[in-house]
C-alpha cells in the first residue's frame, strides 16, 4: 500500500515507486526460509545476493520505466504456494 500511495503521489513529477520483497538475502524473513520452499517448489533457499541485485538493477533501469507502484517479490515462489 505504500508503494501505491507514494508511486499515486509522485507521478506527477515522473518518479517511480518499487520495492522489492524481500529487501536482502539476508534479513529475518529470508533467514525464516532459508533451507526450505513451497511445496511443489522448484526452487529451495532464499535468493543469492546477485539474484536480487539483477531485479533492483532492472527496477532502476529505462526498461522498467513504465513500473510504478508495485512490489516484486524475489522468493522463489514462496507467495504463489
Amino acid at each position: 500500500m505504500l508503494t501505491n500511495a507514494f508511486a499515486l503521489e509522485l507521478t506527477a513529477h515522473r518518479i517511480r515507486a518499487v520495492a522489492v520483497a524481500p529487501p536482502s538475502p539476508h534479513s529475518a524473513g529470508a533467514a525464516r526460509m532459508a533451507g526450505s520452499s513451497p511445496p511443489g517448489s522448484p526452487w529451495a533457499g532464499s535468493a543469492l545476493r546477485a539474484e536480487h541485485t539483477a531485479v533492483i538493477a532492472f527496477l532502476a533501469s529505462d526498461d522498467a520505466s513504465f513500473m510504478t507502484g508495485i512490489v516484486v517479490p524475489i522468493d522463489g515462489a514462496w507467495l504463489a504456494g
